[in-house]
């Protein structure tokens, strides 16, 4: 896998075979992740085909300013360079799993499907189908 983002303590995200892998610690730096998904629709925009948000023991979750941004910036271009899916490693933390349910909201009119799993294997597994 090639690490493409990393931010000591938040998140690092990779890529291999059309496939982004983001593992996420903290989800509550605004600017972190503007940049890691910035990072992310680079990527998108090079060919990869699946996001795999790997929330599971990530803590806290994007402000609304950042929520509103992925549904009025980020998914939109998502959707414009062919994004097929974005599958969510649903999160153990009740809050951040709160943030999950809106991001996939927000994400669900794009064209592009929205998945949760209950572990990074099985998202795995699901990214290589649709890919």
């Amino acid at each position: 896998m090639e690490k493409f983002y990393s931010a000591d303590g938040f998140v690092e995200a990779s890529e291999k075979d059309k496939i982004i892998t983001v593992r996420w610690e903290k989800l509550y730096n605004s600017n972190i992740t503007k940049e890691c998904c910035l990072a992310q629709l680079e990527k998108v925009k090079k060919g990869a085909k699946v996001i795999i948000v790997d929330s599971a023991n990530a803590t806290g979750k994007p402000l609304q300013d950042v929520q509103d941004w992925f549904g009025e910036s980020l998914f939109p271009q998502y959707q414009e360079h062919g994004l097929k899916a974005i599958i969510t490693v649903v999160p153990k933390n009740p809050i951040t799993k709160s943030g999950a349910r809106q991001w996939n909201s927000v994400g669900a009119p794009f064209g592009f499907d929205m998945f949760e799993t209950s572990s990074l294997i099985m998202a795995r597994k699901k990214a290589r189908e649709i890919v």
